[in-house]
């Protein structure tokens, strides 16, 4: 909707300063469970500011990795990652993610994370 993408689009705009490198945005919902406009609007909003732009998402349950590209440019603006946490019993998977300059540098998964019942 109109008025979350305002107010995200507001939250990053309060936080931009020399000293930014890059945007992260880390949602529970897949870019590709959002309609059409709204994920148009929401990208758009963001890559005004011309600093590259990681997804890491969740909810389809699988691990991918994909990249827009500007159609104007034919660059790439921002680097999706898919990355499921479905837990296994006690066990699940966490990433470290190491950025340089603002953009995804590596992306190491673990699968030995336990979870603590106490």
């Amino acid at each position: 909707p109109d008025a979350q993408i305002s107010w995200l689009k507001e939250q990053v705009a309060m936080q931009m300063d020399g000293n930014v490198k890059g945007i992260v945005w880390i949602s529970h919902i897949a870019l590709q469970d959002i309609d059409a406009e709204s994920q148009g609007k929401l990208l758009s909003g963001l890559k005004t500011y011309g600093l590259p732009m990681s997804v890491f998402e969740g909810h389809t349950h699988i691990e991918n990795y994909s990249e827009l590209i500007d159609e104007t440019t034919g660059k790439v603006y921002c680097k999706v990652y898919t990355l499921p946490a479905v837990t296994l019993f006690d066990n699940y998977p966490y990433y470290n993610v190491t950025f340089v300059n603002g953009e995804v540098w590596n992306v190491d998964k673990h699968t030995t994370g336990k979870i603590n019942a106490n």
